[in-house]
């Protein structure tokens, strides 16, 4: 949908002056940006000034989706343009990289859990605020700690990773975010190479590089969850390369950092092909053995979050409100989770069975599986759809893009100071994402609805002719 707005009929003159003016506008576009970047880490807090922030953020989003657009309009755009495009996604990032994390707390947790595998302890044993551990509080890391009385949340993967970012930068919360400011730059050049493959241009990766919650949550806030984008989208890489034992240890990596690539795992499986299967088990098995001396607290705290947390839902809140209405006690919701639980089941099940071989089939499905958890998420956090962004790249749409820029305003709901009712700004949010995805439904339908419609009067005109001539002779 994205795409024929943006590739509108336009005369062969035009079509040269766009494609030979892109780098042009595409760099203006950069230093406007940039500009813009600057000012919100002039701010310093940005919790602090969090209206301001957002009129900025806002006004950087909109530059962004003149940059997309400007991408998708142009048929054969120049090869300098993609240097254009990492070379100002380097400077978004290192930009933010200078500001202190202050919408998330979460990089806390990551410094805290590999001081404690650096003292020699399995992190899944004991909650920061245990006795056992009480020798590695300092004043700087440990009182800003999110949920101190559980045990971490994170696996494998991800702790291996703070285990090795502590030991090389200990404290360094600077040092931490430029490593995975450096694992997004590799998941930019992957997701080009992803276009490559499948003939798609590679400067549509910019809908990933350029994208301004991207850069938010990886250059400011410094979430893991990149490490789960770059090895899923290796996994994709390799899939598609016919590499299926390489594809399903990248699916295993990506699931032991984030757990969520694991939902994906009926879409990588071919039917006789056991290669891709047995890699991700063995990949698994092998990630939790360093911390088999937890048990059953390898999961750590991933019950609680399941049972307990919630945070900007949009179907859920919806549909509990409405619980709320006729009268249903608060109790039942339960069956609320359970029936959202049932319907991702059943329709990740019918993407999976009716997947189509091609690759543009299949990363439609990862695209459909991905977005239909997103929507029924009891908890969503900003940085959770990031997971769909690369697969944008492919298949750009206008609701998710849009609701991208739109969930920085989730973050009302933690602001102290008085703006703008939350509740209010939830459906500023959601409204749009679920009429747009309704008209990307819809408009596949409607252009078959009218291409037989003119067939059919073809016909008819043609039938008519035909009888008038008869008439005549």
């Amino acid at each position: 949908m994205v795409e024929s707005f943006a590739r509108q009929k336009r005369d062969p003159a035009t079509k040269s002056d766009m494609r030979n003016h892109a780098p042009a506008v595409l760099g203006l576009l950069g230093i406007v940006s940039s500009a813009l970047f600057l000012l919100i880490l002039r701010m310093g807090s940005f919790r602090a000034q969090l209206l301001r922030f957002e009129y900025l953020f806002f006004i950087i989003f909109a530059v962004y989706l003149l940059a997309v657009l400007l991408i998708l309009g142009v048929d054969s755009p120049r090869k300098s343009s993609f240097f254009i495009i990492i070379f100002f996604a380097l400077v978004f990032r290192l930009i933010l990289l200078l500001s202190v994390p202050d919408f998330s707390d979460d990089i806390m947790r990551y410094v805290w859990d590999g001081r404690v595998q650096a003292a020699g302890i399995n992190p899944y044993l004991y909650a920061p605020t245990a006795p056992q551990l009480s020798f590695l509080r300092d004043s700087a890391i440990y009182p800003r700690i999110n949920y101190p009385n559980l045990p971490t949340i994170y696996p494998p993967i991800a702790q291996l990773f703070f285990a090795l970012v502590y030991r090389l930068g200990a404290n360094s919360l600077v040092f931490m975010k430029t490593v995975i400011v450096i694992l997004d730059m590799i998941a930019v050049f992957l997701i080009a190479r992803l276009l490559n493959v499948l003939k798609i241009s590679p400067l549509r990766s910019i809908i990933y590089a350029w994208n301004p919650l991207v850069i938010l949550e990886f250059a400011h806030s410094g979430h893991i969850d990149v490490l789960a984008v770059l090895f899923l989208v290796a996994a994709v890489l390799a899939l598609l390369r016919r590499r299926p034992g390489a594809s399903g240890f990248f699916l295993a990596l990506a699931t032991l950092a984030k757990f969520y690539p694991a939902l994906l795992l009926p879409l990588f499986f071919k039917k006789r092909d056991f290669k891709m299967p047995v890699s991700f088990v063995s990949t698994v098995i092998l990630g939790y053995m360093p911390f088999i001396g937890a048990g059953t607290k390898m999961l750590g705290s991933l019950g609680t979050y399941f049972r307990d947390w919630e945070f900007n839902g949009g179907l859920w809140h919806f549909a509990s409100m409405g619980l709320g209405y006729l009268g249903m006690p608060i109790r039942k919701a339960i069956l609320l989770r359970y029936l959202f639980i049932f319907v991702f089941i059943v329709a990740s099940a019918l993407v999976a069975l009716r997947k189509k071989k091609s690759p543009r089939g299949f990363l439609t499905g990862v695209y459909l599986v991905i977005g239909l958890y997103i929507l029924l998420a009891r908890c969503l956090f900003p940085w959770y759809v990031i997971w769909l962004i690369p697969f944008l790249c492919v298949q750009p749409s206008p609701g998710w893009l849009l609701f991208s820029g739109a969930l920085v305003l989730s973050y009302f709901a933690a602001n102290p100071k008085p703006g703008p009712s939350y509740e209010v700004l939830r459906y500023v949010e959601y409204i749009p994402l679920y009429f747009l995805l309704a008209l990307e439904m819809l408009m596949p339908k409607l252009k078959q609805f009218r291409s037989k419609r003119a067939g059919l009067l073809k016909f008819g005109r043609s039938q008519i002719a035909g009888m008038e001539c008869d008439g005549y002779r």
